[in-house]
């Protein structure tokens, strides 16, 4: 047999493996194997196949290049192999290099998506020939764009499956949130809820005691999104149970702040403002744990609830706790709020602070409570202007008429 024969016959048998490589590697990606499987079926034939003395797949992680397969190379660190990494946008022949990881290897194969690198590929070949080098490139770039499909498509699952998780959850927190409060002639309440991520850790919620006495708290839990929720929907439970058996606020937060420690192990924290109202001796009685003051006002002034004790959850006892009380002698109004309403900002970077609200309850304090809060509404949103909501927002307005209530 002549040489050129035998080279030919060399050629036809190294073009069959490669559609045979071509056709496994589509086969797999088609049964939708793992990663894992189409890297090992990889490296294999570029070991065993091509006869590849060394190889490593870069593929990217967050933000750092990892290494997902090699060949004879090992699991070594590979220090500021990204600034290394992205000098690459082409097939190159690398030459001596001031990097000694650089330099072990003969060529470079970046696979780029959008001008982005998704996938680097070293290679030490001492028999690399253009048509070895260009059918190595094409597999590397079939497996390189298989992984990133599923890279992308789990991370599509994943965010359709926090999508679902979320909408429920937050389903669930319009369940726990009151929708509607009791309707007495000498009390009206209403409320303004607003989470940030459509489910939020900002609490309020209202409990009659008796025909005579009625409870009213607002809280803001640290933290956001799911997380915030359930840690609110705990201490939702936990705060109802409790003033079914004890009305005493003192000792309401100090049972509270208890609990929250033993569930969090204090990695959580609550600003808590929690009232009572008695209709025959007119005494409004709170504990302010930590909380942004409400706003109390009269006729004649206005007053910051700020008697209490320091926020929820940051120590195993709390410091001496003091219990705030006032006799109300004419109609008053109370807002309370968590502190997303102050984190409010306008396209001047200017806040929507104490000061703005304090003169919005005197311009507005003779309104009712729903009409207050619409008012709000359409300050807060013509106030930020283009900016988004930067927290949950939570509201609650009181408006006692103690001239109804004898």
């Amino acid at each position: 047999m002549s040489a050129e024969l035998k080279s030919l016959e060399k050629n036809l048998s190294e073009k069959q493996q490669q559609i045979n490589c071509l056709f496994n590697i589509t086969q797999a990606i088609n049964l939708n194997d793992s990663a894992d499987t189409l890297f090992t079926m990889y490296s294999d034939y570029l070991r065993d196949g091509m006869g590849i003395e060394k190889m490593v797949f870069f593929t990217r992680e967050e933000e750092e290049w990892v290494i997902a397969s090699e060949i004879n190379f090992g699991n070594r660190a590979m220090n500021k192999m990204d600034v290394i990494l992205n000098e690459y946008k082409d097939v190159t022949k690398l030459k001596l290099s001031p990097n000694h990881t650089i330099a072990a290897f003969d060529y470079i194969v970046p696979v780029l998506h959008k001008n982005l690198a998704i996938a680097y590929v070293l290679l030490k070949d001492s028999n690399t020939t253009q048509d070895r080098l260009n059918f190595i490139t094409t597999i590397t770039n079939i497996i390189a764009v298989a992984i990133e499909n599923k890279r992308l498509f789990k991370r599509q699952i994943d965010q359709e499956r926090y999508r679902k998780e979320v909408e429920l959850a937050s389903e669930v927190q319009k369940m726990l949130i009151p929708g509607k409060f009791p309707r007495r002639k000498y009390l009206e309440l209403s409320s303004i809820y607003k989470p940030h991520l459509n489910i939020g850790g900002d609490y309020y919620d209202f409990f009659e005691i008796n025909e005579n006495s009625f409870i009213f708290c607002i809280a803001d839990i640290s933290g956001k999104g799911v997380a915030a929720a359930l840690l609110m929907a705990n201490f939702q439970a936990t705060l109802r149970n409790a003033i079914m058996h004890n009305t005493d606020l003192v000792k309401l937060v100090q049972f509270l702040n208890k609990m929250l420690v033993q569930l969090t192990n204090s990695d959580k924290i609550i600003t808590l403002f929690v009232a009572e109202f008695n209709t025959i001796t007119r005494t409004l009685s709170f504990v302010n744990a930590g909380h942004s003051p409400p706003f109390l006002v009269t006729e004649r002034s206005m007053h910051r609830l700020d008697t209490g004790c320091t926020l929820l959850g940051a120590f195993d006892d709390l410091p001496k706790i003091q219990l705030g009380q006032l006799t109300l002698e004419s109609d008053t109004l109370i807002m309370a709020y968590t502190d997303g309403l102050t984190d409010l900002r306008n396209d001047e970077g200017v806040y929507f602070d104490d000061k703005l609200i304090s003169d919005f309850l005197l311009e507005n304090a003779k309104s009712t409570a729903d009409q207050i809060n619409k008012k709000l509404l359409e300050a807060m949103d013509s106030f930020k202007g283009e900016q988004d909501y930067p927290d949950d927002i939570a509201i609650l307005t009181c408006k006692l008429h103690l001239s109804l209530a004898e």
